[in-house]
């Protein structure tokens, strides 16, 4: 491997880490919130309903992306895992339901009034 590809390679996977781990601290964070006081976390739970499922097809685009034409073809399950991850996106409600959530839950919370 070049080392061109090298570095692609190790910068996806730079990114692919910290995606995880800023999914992770969000989830850990909301569940600390949940055995405290369950009443204050729909936002939370609402921007996890987005970010986690983006950021595992992100994930999964990037494991495509890595393994070139390779990456789409009956080889490897990434195509599949990519197809799964976009219908399961759209099962549990769209990005666009979850953001509109997220910012109402903000307002009230700011007392700001709807725009």
């Amino acid at each position: 491997m070049a080392s061109t590809e090298a570095s692609i390679i190790e910068m996806a996977l730079q990114m692919t880490s910290e995606s995880v781990y800023l999914g992770l601290c969000l989830m850990m964070g909301t569940s600390q919130q949940v055995a405290i006081r369950s009443d204050v976390v729909a936002p939370e739970i609402a921007m996890i309903k987005v970010a986690a499922p983006n950021m595992a097809q992100n994930v999964k685009d990037r494991a495509i992306q890595a393994h070139g034409g390779a990456g789409l073809s009956d080889d490897f399950l990434l195509a599949a895992m990519f197809a799964w991850a976009r219908v399961l996106r759209i099962a549990d409600g769209p990005d666009e339901v979850h953001l509109r959530s997220i910012s109402r839950l903000e307002y009230r919370k700011h007392n700001l009034a709807k725009l």
